[in-house]
């Protein structure tokens, strides 16, 4: 009977001490996304790519990371940080075309740094020319550092200030 009481104590003791799951953690990082807590969420995602790189959700977590910095955060040069290791992690993942066209979006249109959105959309079309953002990205480079309204027909150019000023 001690022993068996022993073995139930130590078992409680270890379970108790053991960490998350690599699902678990993802469910906690959901529910703080849903909740607004966007840093809990980052270090909850972040332990996941840390902890079970090799596991089915490190690579969702690695996007998932990212696309937080992008757009909760707008801390635009760790998103783009966290995209590029989302291209070196997970290079043949299906979402990696998307991480390098946003690597050089986010520079262009973000942190105008005209010279690096040119390496990252040129190493996209180089990767991946058939893809479905493939003319985005030639567009993208094409247009570097021009303002949006630069881009637009003269006659949309005047409707979209007009449109503008009346707000």
């Amino acid at each position: 009977m001690r022993v068996f009481t022993l073995f139930v104590f130590c078992t409680i003791i270890f379970s108790g001490c053991s960490k998350p799951s690599a699902d678990e953690y993802f469910q906690q990082a959901e529910l703080a996304v849903k909740s607004s807590k966007t840093d809990e969420a980052i270090q909850l995602y972040r332990k996941i790519v840390d902890e079970y790189p090799k596991s089915e959700k490190a690579e969702a977590a690695q996007f998932i990371l990212a696309s937080l910095y992008q757009n909760n955060t707008h801390q635009y040069q760790q998103a783009i940080n966290e995209y590029w290791k989302y291209y070196e992690l997970f290079p043949d993942a299906k979402q990696t075309p998307t991480a390098l066209f946003l690597i050089g979006f986010l520079y262009n249109n973000e942190l105008k740094i005209i010279d690096s959105a040119a390496t990252a959309y040129k190493l996209f079309l180089e990767k991946y020319p058939s893809h479905e953002m493939a003319l985005s990205a030639q567009f993208e480079l094409e247009h570097l550092g021009e303002e949006p309204e630069a881009m637009l027909p003269a006659e949309e150019a005047k409707k979209e200030k007009s449109t503008v000023v009346k707000k």
